[in-house]
């Protein structure tokens, strides 16, 4: 094989996608984008309404924001643009400053605060894969190892009383499916919920006695309700589509995000072992929903939300053209 020969430098790349801004055809031409890829964004307090009632003064690659029990911090995933990996940062609220709360190579996402708000539990690829970490969130000690199957593992939740991690893991013929881990160790994970398409975003109600999640069981992302632990039965929430859910702090209501980025609250009446889920109200239009995480978290009262929003940003503007680049291979 020949040595790499450079053609052209300085090529955008994508961050968000990983993919460098560039197209060769069949006849030997090549155009490209030069640039650095600057797409950043802003964190705006919402009301239910969607209108805007606080702005954080900062911007950053911002890719996924979530309240920290105490509501007065914020943990935040940021994409490093030029490592193509996200790192996790805290942000005071209080004290409108930033920290970075994870220094390692490795790509670090979905955040889940401790219920005493002590640790944070993330998913990192330091092991090559996939797998669930902690860490104090005062810096006391070095991330801790919790959970590790060999396959890519993503954090959605940690139960009230701290004992359960809710958890996708991906399998070969299924996707991504749910299940939740003993963190005392007296017990193997069990399932949640598998289904031959994907799973995902469970979240515990506030009092520990029901689990919400994600499923594209039926082919369209829908948020459904089950009774923890038995898991004897499932509701569906949403009606049209749902992706993300959030519970009220009380437990009478989940906000959820549906397919095209709407939000909808639904009114909760539990029975015994049962539960009625009222019609969805929409509250706004937030105009982007990602399923790689969330951009929203409602405070724990649902009367306000935290919102990341992408700033606009002023593209290149011309293409470069490189006609017959085979020519500058020099290959004998």
């Amino acid at each position: 094989a020949n040595d790499p020969v450079p053609i052209a430098s300085n090529i955008l790349v994508l961050g968000g996608a990983a993919k460098a801004a560039f197209s060769v055809s069949a006849e030997g031409t090549l155009c490209y984008l030069q640039g650095k890829d600057v797409t950043t964004a802003r964190l705006n307090w919402l009301d239910r309404k969607g209108n805007e009632s606080g702005q954080i003064e900062d911007q950053s690659p911002f890719d996924t924001a979530v309240l920290s029990p105490d509501q007065r911090s914020i943990a935040l995933t940021i994409l490093d643009n030029q490592k193509i990996v996200r790192d996790l940062w805290i942000y005071d609220i209080d004290r409108r400053f930033k920290s970075r709360f994870t220094f390692d190579g490795a790509d670090e996402r979905y955040p889940v605060w401790s219920p005493d708000g002590r640790q944070l539990y993330f998913s990192s690829s330091r092991t090559g894969h996939y797998s669930v970490f902690r860490k104090p969130v005062n810096g006391s000690g070095p991330a801790e190892l919790v959970l590790d199957t060999g396959k890519d593992l993503l954090v959605w939740a940690i139960s009230p009383d701290g004992s359960t991690l809710l958890y996708s893991a991906t399998d070969d013929s299924t996707g991504n499916d749910v299940w939740a881990a003993d963190l005392t160790g007296q017990a193997e994970p069990r399932p949640v919920k598998i289904s031959p398409n994907e799973d995902g975003a469970a979240r515990f109600s506030p009092d520990g006695r029901w689990v919400s999640y994600w499923s594209m069981e039926t082919g369209r992302g829908q948020v459904y309700l089950s009774p923890w632990p038995s898991l004897a039965f499932a509701q569906q929430v949403s009606t049209v589509s749902g992706a993300w859910a959030f519970w009220r702090a009380d437990g009478r209501e989940i906000v959820y995000q549906d397919e095209a980025g709407k939000v909808f609250a639904v009114e909760l009446a539990f029975d015994g072992d049962g539960v009625r889920i009222g019609p969805p109200t929409e509250l706004f239009d937030h105009g982007t929903v990602k399923f790689s995480g969330p951009l929203l978290d409602f405070s724990a009262d649902g009367e306000r939300l935290v919102a990341i929003q992408t700033v606009a940003t002023d593209p290149p503007r011309f293409c470069d053209i490189v006609l017959g680049w085979p020519a500058k291979l020099a290959i004998p």
